[in-house]
């Protein structure tokens, strides 16, 4: 591999082979002033195809922030992206280790692990005046119902919608402390990219409309220009104090937006807002790196159909 600049901004991918991960690296690489390096569980990784990758242990090992550390250190990295909330929540806990030895994390704020808590952010969203939900009781609470993995980065994610008493059985084996319950709202499901700078100053929200969604990856999607979403979007990113790269997610009704979710990282559908014409992931590492930068009015009607494709390689 051909050494990159020595002047170029260093930024290392957590978890580059999954959607996420691969679209970050993807769009870090098509800046093409970015030296891009990745990580991930497994040796045979997608990402390849852009960038050199290291292996790293399981994020619940205790090897694994020494191995983030040590690669930090090697390359000179200046950012860090995590792409899933396992990553994020070990990355979260030694922040300032990664702070001494000279890399910013994306979407630190003082909140940034309780957003991998559903319901440390729904009170978080109440306390700051935010429309989100109203709670219920998982196994007596009224129906229509949304019920939820309450910890991120644990486990599997989960979503159950329940709209009859039949539908209780698919939760019924829960521990009330582990999963949220919320009202079911009827409307549209929006994720919205927000990019902030490391002082929380919002300097772009791109309201993603989830139109398909399968097993937590968005299928098909559209970038809408909503007024409403944009605006409480942005008052939500200030009053929480979001840095970085936020996904958060609403539910769009003929007057109100509700959030029910804040995640500090890429989501998996960022790829609809870069091709839109915002590079996040540049954007915020050329930030991180003291350069100033200018975001571009997006291509608002942009569509996402995602498709599957192979990587073929000896």
């Amino acid at each position: 591999m051909i050494s990159p600049p020595a002047r170029w901004p260093r930024a290392l991918v957590t978890g580059s082979g999954n959607v996420t991960g691969l679209n970050v690296v993807r769009a870090l690489v098509a800046d093409g002033g970015i030296h891009v390096i990745g990580c991930d569980l497994e040796p045979w990784n997608p990402a390849n195809r852009y960038c050199f990758n290291e292996t790293v242990p399981r994020a619940d090992s205790p090897d694994y922030i020494q191995r983030v550390l040590e690669m930090v250190r090697a390359h000179s990295i200046g950012a860090v992206i995590p792409s899933n909330d396992h990553e994020l929540r070990a990355l979260g806990e030694h922040v300032d280790e990664l702070v001494a030895v000279g890399a910013q994390l994306n979407g630190h704020s003082v909140n940034q692990l309780a957003f991998l808590d559903k319901l440390a952010t729904s009170e978080l969203f109440a306390a700051n005046g935010i429309a989100t939900p109203r709670r219920l009781s998982v196994h007596s609470g009224a129906l229509p119902m949304v019920v939820r993995k309450r910890r991120m980065g644990h486990g599997a994610k989960f979503v159950h919608i329940l709209r009859s008493s039949e539908d209780r059985s698919a939760v019924a084996h829960f521990d009330e402390t582990a999963v949220i319950a919320t009202e079911f709202l009827e409307g549209e499901e929006f994720t919205v990219d927000i990019l902030s700078d490391l002082e929380g100053n919002v300097l772009a929200v791109l309201p993603r409309l989830r139109r398909m969604v399968r097993h937590g990856i968005v299928h098909f999607a559209e970038l809408v220009q909503d007024p409403l979403v944009i605006d409480t979007a942005s008052v939500l990113a200030t009053k929480l104090g979001l840095t970085g790269i936020n996904c958060v997610q609403c539910i769009r009704t003929a007057s109100t937006c509700d959030y029910f979710e804040v995640n500090p990282r890429p989501g998996s559908g960022i790829d609809l807002s870069v091709a839109a014409g915002v590079n996040l992931p540049a954007l915020w590492v050329r930030l991180v790196h003291g350069e100033p930068v200018r975001v571009s009015e997006p291509n608002w009607g942009l569509k996402l159909i995602r498709t599957y494709d192979g990587y073929f390689f000896k």
